[in-house]
C-alpha cells in the first residue's frame, strides 16, 4: 500500500437536524416566546446583537443607547446624509401610545435643536411589538401628531432633558406642526428574529438556531506536506509502538498504522471544519470552550503512566473523546463523532497534548 497513491475524496455528510443545545427531554420553547420574558439587560444584548444584521442593508450601524443617546437607540446610515432610527423599548405587554409619546417629542426637540438631521424611517423596536391602537396610529400620521401635541405638556415638557422644561410654542411648535410622521413605524417582532438569525450569536440565543453545516472539504492526499504538529506527534507514537523512528514514506510498510494515520487526519480535518463554522455561525470563544472539555476529559487517559506506548494512548485518548457528549455548547448540535476525535488531535497540534511524554 502506498502512501502517496491513496486519495481521500471530499466528504459529504448527511444534513444535521439542529436541535437545542440542552439535554433532550428539555422542551424548545419557541423563539417568539423567548423575545417575549427577556430581561431588560437580555434585551439590550440581543437589541445589540439585531443590530450587527443590520449591516449588510446600511453603510454603517451605530449604537448609541444610554445617557445622552438624544432618544436614539440604533441609528442606521443609507449614506452619509440619510439615516434611519431604531428606538428599542423593553415592556412586558405590546406597546401602547403613551409609551411611544416622549420618543418622538425627543425626536422633533432634537431636530429642532440641530441635534441631527431628521432621519427618514424611525422605528420602534420591542419583544411584544406594537398593540392594536399603536399600530392603526402609526397609519395615521396626521392623528399621531395631534397625539402628540394633545400629551406634550404631560408626557414631554420636563421629560425631554433634565435641564430644562421644553414647552411646545414657536419654533418648535411650527417643526412639529410640520413634521412628517409618515416616518414612523415598528418591527415585528418576527423580523426581529428573522434579521437576529443573519447573526452570529442567533444559535447561542435560540434553541434550532444554528444553520446547516457544510460538508467537510478532506484535501487531496498529494496536496498536503506531511508537516504538521500533529502528523509529527502521530509518527513520535507509532514510532514509539514499533520501536523503530518512522517517516510518513515509511508507513507504506505498516499498513495498520498507515490506516490509522489517514483516519487522524480525516478527523483532524473534521475538527477544523467545525472550527471554521463556529466562527462563522457562533459568537467567539464557542469552539474554544468545546476544545477545553474535552481536554478535560482526556487529559487524565493521555497521562495515565499504565499505557505500553504513545499509539496506545493516542487510542484510548481519542476513545474517551468519542464518548464525550457536552450538555453546555451549541456545537453540540451538530458535532460528530469524527469532530471529537479530531479535536484530540488539534489539541495535540498545538502541543497541549502530546502522545509521547
Amino acid at each position: 500500500m502506498s502512501l502517496f497513491k491513496t486519495t481521500t475524496q471530499p466528504l459529504k455528510e448527511p444534513a444535521v437536524a439542529t436541535v437545542a443545545p440542552t439535554p433532550a427531554s428539555s422542551a424548545i420553547v419557541p423563539a417568539i416566546d423567548l423575545l417575549r420574558v427577556f430581561s431588560p439587560g437580555q434585551w439590550e444584548d440581543f437589541a445589540l446583537e439585531w443590530a450587527h444584521s443590520l449591516k449588510s442593508r446600511y453603510q454603517r450601524v451605530e449604537r448609541c443607547g444610554g445617557a445622552g443617546d438624544l432618544g436614539r437607540d440604533v441609528v442606521a446610515f443609507v449614506s452619509d446624509d440619510e439615516w434611519h432610527n431604531y428606538q428599542c423599548k423593553h415592556y412586558k405587554d405590546p406597546l401602547q401610545p403613551n409609551q411611544v409619546v416622549l420618543e418622538l417629542g425627543k425626536l422633533c426637540y432634537y431636530v429642532h435643536e440641530r441635534a441631527y438631521s431628521a432621519p427618514t424611517e424611525y422605528y420602534f423596536v420591542a419583544p411584544q411589538g406594537a398593540g392594536n391602537s399603536l399600530s392603526l396610529l402609526f397609519k395615521k400620521p396626521e392623528e399621531l401628531r395631534e397625539r402628540l401635541i394633545k400629551d406634550w405638556a404631560t408626557k414631554c415638557e420636563e421629560h425631554i432633558t433634565s435641564t430644562k422644561k421644553v414647552p411646545l410654542t414657536g419654533e418648535l411648535l411650527d417643526l412639529v406642526e410640520g413634521f412628517d410622521f409618515s416616518i414612523v413605524s415598528y418591527v415585528p417582532p418576527m423580523d426581529l428574529i428573522e434579521q437576529h438569525a443573519l447573526t452570529r450569536w442567533h444559535a447561542a440565543r435560540f434553541p434550532g438556531g444554528l444553520p446547516p453545516r457544510p460538508p467537510t472539504e478532506v484535501p487531496h492526499i498529494d496536496e498536503e506536506r506531511f508537516e504538521s504538529p500533529y502528523i509529527s506527534r502521530l509518527l513520535e507514537a507509532y514510532s514509539d509502538h514499533t520501536g523503530m523512528v518512522l517517516s510518513a514514506v515509511d508507513l507504506a510498510a505498516h499498513e495498520p498504522l498507515l490506516r490509522h494515520l489517514l483516519r487522524s487526519r480525516e478527523r483532524f480535518f473534521h475538527a477544523e471544519s467545525l472550527r471554521n463554522f463556529s466562527r462563522e455561525s457562533l459568537p467567539p470563544g464557542q469552539f474554544e470552550n468545546l476544545q477545553e472539555e474535552f481536554f478535560d476529559a482526556v487529559i487524565d487517559t493521555v497521562e495515565d503512566t499504565s499505557h505500553t506506548d504513545g499509539f496506545q494512548r493516542v487510542k484510548a485518548a481519542t476513545g474517551v473523546a468519542q464518548q464525550l457528549d457536552p450538555t453546555n455548547n451549541a456545537l453540540r448540535q451538530v458535532l460528530g463523532v469524527k469532530d471529537k476525535a479530531g479535536i484530540c488531535h488539534q489539541l495535540a497540534d498545538n502541543a497541549r497534548l502530546k502522545w509521547v511524554p
